[in-house]
């Protein structure tokens, strides 16, 4: 990974309306706008493997893991995001009051298309297990298929095993 890479991944990051959450993002910080280089390199890593070019989301919530997909390959990511539930308080240690529910994500949205380009994400709100859903995500597929899913929506048994199904 370059330096010019990495530096674009910490300033989409800090544009993003949420601060990381998680392990792997920033060893167990609970509220942080930076990117570690564990993240980093785990997301390279995968990249390195795989050599995606269109990624399917799951789960949205503030872009992090899209940015990292978008910065770290050429591919294009598909991202669904069921946005009703879109940031709880409880999930990432802060208060968004206005950029929650899908105004947060249409932020999220145009924020990674500006850095990436506006055609390498596309967002769709909706339950990942919806029939509508489903159908809209496998016309895209028979359309282009997808050669990676990254499966972070709702971290719930049924959730995982329906989106994994998809």
């Amino acid at each position: 990974m370059t330096s010019t890479t990495e530096s674009l991944i910490r300033a989409t990051v800090k544009r993003l309306p949420v601060p990381l959450v998680g392990a792997v993002a920033f060893d167990g910080a609970k509220h942080t706008k930076e990117v570690t280089p564990k993240c980093l390199a785990a997301f390279d890593d995968l990249f390195t493997l795989v050599r995606p070019t269109r990624i399917l989301e799951v789960g949205t919530h503030a872009g992090h893991s899209s940015c990292m997909m978008l910065a770290l390959t050429d591919a294009s990511v598909v991202s669904v995001d069921i946005g009703t539930v879109w940031i709880r308080p409880e999930h990432s240690y802060a208060d968004w009051s206005s950029a929650s529910g899908e105004g947060g994500l249409l932020y999220v949205e145009e924020t990674l298309r500006d850095a990436f380009g506006r055609d390498r994400f596309s967002l769709i709100i909706g339950d990942s297990t919806s029939a509508g859903i489903r159908m809209q995500v496998a016309a895209l597929n028979r359309a282009a298929p997808f050669d990676l899913a990254f499966i972070d929506g709702d971290h719930s048994y049924p959730y995982v095993h329906a989106d994994i199904g998809m």
